[in-house]
């Protein structure tokens, strides 16, 4: 498949061919080799130094015998050696797999199975750690931070500029390119193959062109590099012409000054995130956004009140939309404090198909996944016969074609044989003053099967009589929690999500 682009220089358009992620990063360092292309941790990279950095690497990498077809398992931080590693495995055409450093153990050994014969680079005492193992990889290490034993190390590699590598073969846009792990309802792994197809499509159709972006983008990154969202938001600048600023870790306060330092135009975030901000924002707003243009909520959803905060403290476009990891992103909803649809996640993208199957969301899409990794193979993508992803998802369209998320159809609580969401109870449980934050699980019943666990993060002044109160005024008499539990904090994953089966 030949990707056509259209990016605007110097006031004109210029149709440019382009076959894979590399090509993309690569026109974008001959037109403007000086222009800054990162800053991470206030330190800034031109497209020529990342474009030097990213052939050395590649020409070492192919002396270790790193080639198409490839694979590299990547345990870093938000670093300028994972811009470089990500960029040199589609220059080579190898597939790269971003683990968290905190895997250990266990954990590491079974995302490990599941990729053939694979090279490793990361942390040094994470690859220490591995080497330590039964696994057989000497002369396939490279170790960041230090110097280990038995390893290759980043740092001396770099020494040595080779801008003038070549590999010598096509790589095209359908080998894979990134293995995304993530947990099944056992929580074993579950990876998800991007081919770099995958990955233009998102870049490109699904947010350049949505979101109307051009070559003068400077785009925040505040998410860990090992999850698909920050690797989108990372190549779309350096893909695009434009810039990306990376933070190490989010903190409130470095995203609101890197945002006013650097004149962030455009950004991701995921909700958590956002309700941060907003309740910062609202104490304390002496920011200056000139620049940003649009925010876009992504992986969970905002509440109600976080929204209503979010267009009053920002002066910009502020998206919300709804996806999956093997679909990526199938709604968006802009933001509009008059509409009657802030409950929404949105209508479907232009090239997206939405509906519903007993209570299902399933869509049709050209940026979906290649496959599952099973065996070091990839197995079916799980379509129905009409071409149809099943999400997993629970929810509903209106007569408008509004899509409405409820919950997981493995968090549907099914009491006394009527199908319960769990997203119906947490907007009451939300909306009540003194309570920060809730979940909604399942626990099982003699009686019923199942009854509703309400479990609340509340001040100090609040008490559980006073949210019975509510919910007996509110929701119907099989919605009513049984259970309550109070907490004090809420398990999250890297993205902020609550995590359920962690409460279940």
């Amino acid at each position: 498949m030949l990707l056509r682009i259209t990016l605007e220089r110097s006031h004109q358009n210029i149709i440019m061919s382009r076959n894979n992620i590399f090509d993309c990063f690569e026109s974008n360092y001959k037109d403007a080799p000086n222009k800054t292309a990162l800053i991470i941790n206030d330190k800034s990279f031109s497209y020529q130094a990342l474009y030097k950095d990213v052939k050395t690497l590649s020409c070492h990498l192919s002396k270790m015998g790193v080639i198409k077809g490839s694979n590299v398992v990547l345990f870093a931080n938000n670093t300028i050696e994972f811009a470089v590693i990500l960029l040199s495995c589609a220059y080579l055409g190898a597939s790269i797999t971003p683990l968290p450093l905190t895997l250990k153990g266990e954990g590491q050994l079974k995302a490990l199975k599941y990729i053939k014969d694979p090279f490793i680079i990361g942390w040094f005492s994470v690859v220490d750690s591995i080497l330590s193992s039964k696994l057989n990889l000497k002369n396939k290490c490279i170790s960041l931070g230090r110097k280990i034993d038995n390893c290759y190390f980043y740092n001396d590699l770099m020494l040595e500029k080779k801008p003038l590598f070549e590999i010598d073969y096509d790589v095209s846009d359908d080998v894979n390119y990134i293995i995304t792990m993530t947990s099944g309802s056992t929580g074993n792994p579950k990876p998800i193959v991007f081919t770099q197809a995958t990955k233009l499509n998102r870049i490109f159709k699904a947010t350049k062109d949505f979101y109307d972006l051009g070559d003068n983008e400077v785009v925040l990154v505040s998410t860990p590099l090992y999850h698909s969202l920050a690797q989108r938001s990372l190549l779309l600048p350096l893909l695009i012409g434009g810039t990306a600023v990376v933070l190490s870790k989010f903190n409130v306060k470095k995203w609101l000054d890197s945002v006013e330092k650097y004149q962030v135009s455009f950004l991701f975030a995921v909700s958590s995130q956002l309700e941060s901000i907003a309740n910062e924002l609202e104490e304390d707003g002496y920011y200056q956004f000139n620049q940003l243009k649009t925010i876009v909520s992504s992986s969970a959803l905002l509440k109600q009140n976080i929204k209503e905060k979010l267009l009053k403290v920002f002066n910009c476009d502020i998206h919300e939309c709804y996806g999956a990891s093997e679909v990526g992103v199938v709604s968006n909803f802009k933001m509009d404090k008059n509409s009657d649809k802030l409950g929404s996640v949105g209508k479907a993208l232009p090239f997206v198909n939405i509906k519903i199957i007993d209570g299902e969301i399933v869509c049709k899409t050209n940026t979906i996944f290649k496959g599952y990794l099973k065996d070091n193979q990839t197995i079916d993508k799980g379509l129905d016969k009409e071409g149809y992803f099943h999400t997993g998802d629970l929810g509903y369209l209106d007569e408008d074609g509004y899509l409405y998320y409820q919950g997981r159809t493995k968090e549907l609580i099914i009491t006394g044989g009527i199908n319960v969401y769990p997203s119906d109870i947490e907007s009451v449980l939300n909306a009540i003053d003194g309570v920060q934050e809730s979940a909604v699980i399942g626990v099982e019943d003699e009686h019923f099967g199942e009854v509703v666990c309400a479990i609340v993060q509340i001040d100090e002044k609040t008490c559980i009589n006073d949210i019975k109160q509510v919910c007996l005024a509110k929701l119907i008499d099989y919605q009513q929690p049984r259970v309550y539990k109070i907490v004090d904090e809420f398990p999250r994953s890297a993205l902020g999500k609550i995590m359920k089966k962690e409460l279940q």
